[in-house]
């Protein structure tokens, strides 16, 4: 038997066996083993790795969100097991303003390194993965019509939303036989340990579901190799998504920790609910209303500030104009984002938007700060609701991403975990509870339906899911 010689460096094969660890999410003895069982595309795999720290810099990895290492697996007893978030896990692409120089740097970066993974393959592969492994700009899709070119990624990265979108639609039917079961009033809202069981359940279900999509053998398939090259690219992308969801919890914890305490000092004082002054048709959106209000509330001669040293740093005009400014954008931005099923009805009158006042105010006076999208800042953290120094640089003009994802959340955990209007912090906490365990069993859920998947399975996975695409649009 001749011994096929070795063609590629050790230094090539140390390069890929310590990215392919972090990126497939495996131990180094696994890809190890992995990167010798394909020989042929070890050179291949350090090109691409070596241009991406060309491109960028040391840090690449991170400033791409391309690895999810094992350790980054945090399992609480209490909870259910998720991703740990650290710093590198942002929303950086998910930014809905218009993109800066940095950001589309990025984001040229991020295509530059997938595309990489194409360019790489001999002919037949590139022609058999390119339907899945090419670049979408999303602007320039059907996929998506409120975000920013960031989201853009692969059409297997893009696939992953409808993962989400099945999970979605089985836990609203878990929760409504849970419902019909126990014969629960439409007034009632669901117990927390049914909702949990709901997730959970719905869980499963999809996962059944998914893993019969990537056994699901095809014409299509037949000229489909198994290769690592695609399996990375893949890998690449739903890690992406993994700590994006990761930054979400994040910014889940702090909106909760923001706005519990600054509603129980408002229960304290006997605010329990939207003032009934808002509760009626007004021109305006309730914006003069609004003002009104706080001024009355959190000035220098407001109650509260009378009353109770929590508040005793007081609003300006200045501080109440950026509140109602921002409450309007971020009542538009969670309508076209997370609130599309109900729409203006359901989230854009008077009330809503005091909500969302509310929920600024929270960040006024617990000072929240949260993390920037992008590193390399002399600080980690910045201000959610900027300070009036900040007002010259254009700092209040909108909140960034990181910002507007904690006050909308916020605004979600007050609204939906009470009743007619309430604004009792009791339920709060229960309400951020089960979010974040739902995120938790979406990361499991892509964990188990993309690590350990060779790529013909994966191409599998992603050609069924597209052929749920038209199921999972919004009627």
């Amino acid at each position: 038997m001749v011994k096929q010689s070795q063609s590629y460096t050790q230094a090539d094969l140390e390069l890929v066996k310590r990215h392919l660890a972090d990126i497939l999410t495996v131990t180094p003895k696994e890809a190890s083993a992995l990167a010798r069982q394909f020989p042929s595309e070890i050179t291949p795999l350090a090109n691409i790795f070596a241009n991406a720290k060309d491109r960028l810099h040391q840090n690449w990895a991170d400033a791409l969100l391309v690895k999810v290492p094992q350790s980054a697996w945090d399992g609480p007893s209490d909870a259910p097991s998720r991703i740990a978030y650290t710093k590198a896990a942002s929303m950086r692409f998910l930014l809905r303003d218009e993109p800066t120089a940095q950001e589309l740097k990025h984001l040229d970066n991020r295509r530059a390194l997938l595309d990489d993974f194409l360019k790489h393959m001999d002919g037949p592969r590139r022609l058999a993965y390119r339907p899945m492994l090419e670049w979408i700009n999303i602007c320039e899709s059907s996929l998506a019509i409120t975000v920013s070119v960031l989201a853009s990624d692969t059409a297997f990265g893009l696939s992953m939303s409808l993962i989400e979108t099945l999970l979605d639609k089985q836990i609203q039917i878990y929760e409504l036989n849970f419902r019909e079961k126990h014969r629960i009033p439409s007034t009632v809202g669901t117990p927390i340990s049914l909702q949990l069981a709901a997730s959970e359940g719905a869980k499963q279900h999809i996962a059944a579901k998914l893993q019969e999509f990537c056994l699901t053998e095809s014409e299509e398939l037949e000229s489909v190799k198994d290769i690592l090259m695609a399996r990375v690219s893949a890998n690449i992308s739903v890690n992406r998504v993994l700590l994006e969801i990761a930054a979400i919890d994040a910014r889940g914890r702090e909106a909760s920790e923001m706005c519990i305490p600054f509603l129980q000092r408002l229960n304290f004082h006997g605010m329990l609910s939207v003032p009934p002054v808002l509760l009626q048709d007004l021109d305006d959106g309730g914006d003069n209303k609004i003002r009104d209000i706080f001024r009355q509330m959190f000035t220098a001669g407001g109650f509260f500030a009378q009353v109770d040293n929590y508040f005793k740093r007081h609003m300006t005009e200045s501080d109440i104009e950026m509140i109602v400014s921002w409450s309007t954008q971020l009542q538009e931005l969670y309508i076209s984002t997370r609130g599309i099923h109900g729409g203006h009805e359901q989230h854009g009158s008077p009330p809503h938007k005091f909500i969302f006042a509310l929920t600024i105010a929270a960040a006024f006076y617990e000072t929240s700060q949260t993390a920037h999208e992008f590193t390399g800042h002399s600080r980690p953290c910045y201000a959610v609701f900027p300070d009036r120094a900040a007002a010259a640089k254009g700092y209040r003009n909108k909140p960034s991403t990181h910002a507007a994802e904690i006050l909308m959340q916020a605004y979600g955990q007050i609204y939906y975990s009470n009743n007619e209007w309430g604004l009792i912090a009791n339920n709060v906490a229960e309400y951020a509870e089960v979010r974040s365990a739902k995120r938790a069993h979406i990361q499991q859920l892509f964990h188990f339906v993309v690590k350990n998947r060779n790529s013909r399975q994966l191409f599998a996975l992603f050609q069924n899911l597209e052929k749920m695409r038209p199921l999972a649009q919004p009627k």
